[in-house]
């Protein structure tokens, strides 16, 4: 698709891992039967659980003083353990950013804006990590995909064909320093376009920053912003789970950001029209591929009625699919057309970092016999148990003081 008929998009996507909405869960805990601390969820086990009481497991079965219960509370029953609160939070973050030419207008504001990330006030432990929008082929995941390649191949957009676009930092991959040396020695046609150093490693903290003393964040937005035509943030974010799995740490909460000046695909390319996936599919495959905390979506992204919304809707073809997902997770969402002061949203992103009270279970439940929080009973008309029996919620519970969750349910049949 030529950049005459649509102007190409830009996109971040900021994958933060540490709050969840209703649909989102802590996951790994370690599950309690019988006495012995099972292997949990991200793959770490520990010991024997013990109580306090006569026989070490409390009046109730469920321990006391945030104690492992030796056994649940009745037969049949089961127990789960979870950390809960600002230490105990896993934060990474995944930007993905639309590297076409039209990003050139925003680039300046956007980078000014995400800068004020790394200064923004976090909770737990972040990282961060960026990659790029452009879609693979399906049936070959190393090479881009064909609305691109013709685009790439004569240079029609550039006036110079791209050599080693499939080496481009981002591109099925996070931005690094090493993938930067690959990129550099196949003798790419836009190394030029990269002046700055990047940092080593594909994951960096916030405050990170490079030799010249420059936020890591900030030099992994370099790029040739090339005019690919099509940029398929979704299918990109999807296609890289397929490509490598668990991209997150287990345990984690996943914030994930859109920045951009057009919507999924951003060209009207039928296969990629065709292949995007709906927002409850990405949804659900970031969530089975990692075993994460939970996972919210934010947006910096062309708005209905915003400014340029028509062109970079691609006159209608695409819908809203970033802004769907936002809006189903009360995220952040800001214009990206209009110019914004970007302080507000780097903050309020920063405060989604806490995870919310909403865990994972192992196993299906039927029914929640009890949650203690720090050896206290939790109030039963408080602790909610989701639909699906999957997770449950604990409403009110102060994400700000550390507390270990004890919770005993008796599982589906």
């Amino acid at each position: 698709m030529k950049f005459s008929r649509f102007v190409s998009g830009a996109l971040f996507v900021l994958a933060v891992a540490s709050a969840c909405n209703n649909s989102d869960f802590n996951t790994g805990p370690k599950s309690v039967k019988d006495g012995t601390l099972k292997k949990s969820g991200d793959g770490t086990s520990g010991g024997n659980g013990s109580g306090s009481g006569a026989d070490g497991s409390g009046a109730d079965g469920s321990g006391a003083d945030g104690q492992i219960p030796k056994k649940p509370s009745v037969a049949g029953a089961k127990v789960d353990l979870f950390p809960y609160g600002t230490k105990a939070t896993q934060n990474d973050v995944l930007f993905i950013f639309d590297n076409s030419v039209s990003m050139n207008p925003h680039l300046a504001n956007v980078k000014e804006g995400f800068s004020k990330l790394g200064a923004a006030s976090w909770s737990g432990d972040v990282r961060m990590a960026v990659m790029t929008t452009m879609p693979a082929d399906p049936a070959n995941l190393s090479k881009v995909h064909e609305g691109i390649r013709q685009a790439v191949k004569d240079g029609t957009n550039n006036g110079k064909p791209y050599v080693g676009i499939e080496l481009e930092p981002g591109f099925m991959s996070f931005v690094s320093a090493e993938g930067f040396q690959k990129y550099k020695q196949a003798g790419a046609t836009f190394v030029s376009s990269y002046p700055e150093p990047l940092c080593s490693g594909e994951w960096f903290k916030p405050d990170a920053v490079n030799s010249k003393n420059q936020r890591c964040l900030t030099a992994a937005l370099q790029n040739p912003f090339y005019a690919v035509g099509c940029e398929a943030g979704i299918t990109a974010l999807s296609q890289i789970l397929d490509k490598r799995g668990k991209i997150f740490r287990a345990g984690a909460f996943a914030q994930i950001v859109f920045v951009s000046d057009a919507q999924d695909p951003g060209c009207g390319n039928k296969d990629l029209q065709r292949i995007r996936p709906a927002a409850d599919v990405i949804r659900k495959k970031v969530l089975d591929k990692n075993k994460l905390a939970g996972l919210k979506f934010h947006g910096a992204v062309p708005v209905p009625g915003g400014g340029e919304t028509k062109e970079t809707n691609g006159n209608g073809f695409f819908g809203f699919p970033y802004n769907e997902l936002v809006n189903a997770d009360k995220g952040v969402l800001i214009d990206i057309t209009k110019g914004q002061d970007y302080s507000a949203f780097a903050s309020n992103i920063a405060k989604s970092s806490v995870q919310e009270p909403v865990f994972r279970l192992q196993s299906k439940a039927s029914k929640i016999n009890f949650v203690k929080v720090n050896g206290s009973a939790y109030p039963s008309d408080k602790i909610k148990l989701s639909p699906d029996g999957l997770s449950v919620r604990l409403e009110g519970l102060d994400p700000n003081a550390d507390s270990k969750i004890i919770v005993d349910f008796m599982p589906a049949s």
